[in-house]
């Protein structure tokens, strides 16, 4: 790639090319990473970001600003997000916590199994 076509490719994405450059030779099985690659997955990794910020605005309530329950919502109700489930998880209350360990206590009584759960401590 020459030098005119480095800095074309540059203004054409917005993420630090040396952050994902060093993002991506973090990963143990990867030996070299071509300056193609990395503009290319630069440039994925913006995309996917603005899909997933455009899904969060149109969930937003105020369509002014996203917050984590608007990215936590379409994480969870659009299965193209489905992967990122165990990372951003959706917020819950200690109340709706304390309800679910509740649960879960009583369905270990009924089969018989130890209780290993003690919601009275929260």
């Amino acid at each position: 790639m020459s030098n005119d076509s480095k800095k074309k490719a540059k203004s054409l994405v917005s993420l630090p090319l040396s952050r994902v450059q060093s993002i991506m030779r973090s990963c143990p099985d990867i030996t070299g990473v071509s300056s193609e690659t990395v503009l290319l997955t630069a440039k994925a990794a913006e995309l996917f970001i603005a899909r997933l910020a455009e899904a969060a605005l149109f969930e937003s309530r105020t369509r002014h600003s996203i917050e984590y329950n608007d990215v936590a919502r379409v994480i969870h109700e659009d299965s193209t997000f489905a992967f990122l489930k165990d990372v951003i998880p959706q917020k819950i209350t200690v109340k709706k916590y304390k309800k679910i360990l509740h649960d879960v206590e009583q369905q270990e009584r009924e089969l018989g199994r130890p209780v290993r759960y003690e919601p009275d401590i929260l």
